[in-house]
């Protein structure tokens, strides 16, 4: 399978962006470029829709399906690829910051809201958080997603491999456990890690694509980071296999044995909406 992630260079938004023709303009043609590879699946940064412009999420929201999609909708038909769109949607009342896997035919396979809303400015904006982690059958494999803060809780990427996903795919601003712990400033190797880790612990292929270009990668159920931008390119591409072809010494597959080896009668303290892990009661 063929994955392409599209972000634009590092620096390449330099320009202000008052709406949303304005990431229409920039997102449409790094789309277009990357369908020139005949991908089966483009994946776009978190809010790619809305982002950089000015105002509250309550205001930006669009639905989903809508104008506004429309025209990514037209890209799927027209080269018959999936993308997925990070986007604020309005579903009724609710806003959800979403990621909107759209597919060749135009229609939707699913939506993912994202569950983890960032502390500070994203709690507070209005923004509600969803309530699952649905994984989408397609024709090119089983396909689940989280969305930036969702990465700092080890339970979502799990979650969506317990779902049964082959693929995770995560539009992300960032993960604030990437920055060094005494220089401040993105580390890529504590990022690629963190990543390569996801895709281990559960089994699935990682797909981050970063607003800011760096740090976007596709990384293997092995851990075998096939593609990264270090911010100098508009895009990425990597090939995968379904299989990965492991068979360790107990001739089982990694992914049965990472899946049956589990206990779960055991992992009580993993559901307890009381248990807050070492954090003292009055950080609550």
């Amino acid at each position: 399978m063929k994955i392409a992630v599209a972000t634009g260079r590092a620096g390449s938004r330099r320009r202000r962006f008052t709406c949303i023709q304005d990431n229409l303009d920039f997102y449409v043609p790094l789309c277009e470029a990357a369908c020139q590879h005949a991908p089966n699946l483009i994946v776009l940064p978190e809010i790619a829709l809305q982002d950089g412009i000015p105002g509250s999420a309550l205001d930006r929201a669009v639905p989903a399906p809508g104008p506004e999609t429309d025209v990514f909708a037209e890209l799927c038909r027209k080269h018959g690829v999936r993308i997925l769109l990070g986007m604020l949607e309005r579903n009724g009342d609710a806003v959800h910051n979403s990621a909107v896997l759209m597919a060749p035919d135009g229609g939707i396979d699913g939506k993912y809201r994202k569950v983890h809303l960032a502390v500070g400015n994203e709690m507070d904006s209005g923004i509600l958080p969803g309530d699952g982690f649905p994984v989408f059958q397609t024709e090119i494999g089983r396909v689940g997603c989280n969305i930036c803060m969702d990465t700092s809780a080890a339970e979502s990427s799990r979650m969506v491999g317990l779902n049964g996903a082959d693929f995770l795919l995560m539009p992300i601003m960032g993960d604030f456990r990437a920055h060094h712990p005494e220089a401040h400033v993105f580390d890529p190797d504590r990022f690629r890690a963190i990543m390569q880790t996801h895709a281990m612990d559960n089994q699935v292929c990682m797909v981050v694509s970063v607003n800011r270009a760096e740090g976007s990668c596709i990384v293997d159920r092995l851990g075998n980071v096939l593609a990264w931008n270090d911010g100098g390119q508009d895009m990425i591409q990597a090939e995968v296999a379904l299989d990965d072809g492991l068979r360790p010494a107990n001739r089982g597959c990694a992914r049965a044995v990472t899946w049956m080896l589990r206990r779960p009668h055991v992992y009580s303290a993993f559901v307890d909406p009381d248990n807050k892990g070492h954090l003292p009661e009055t950080a609550y």
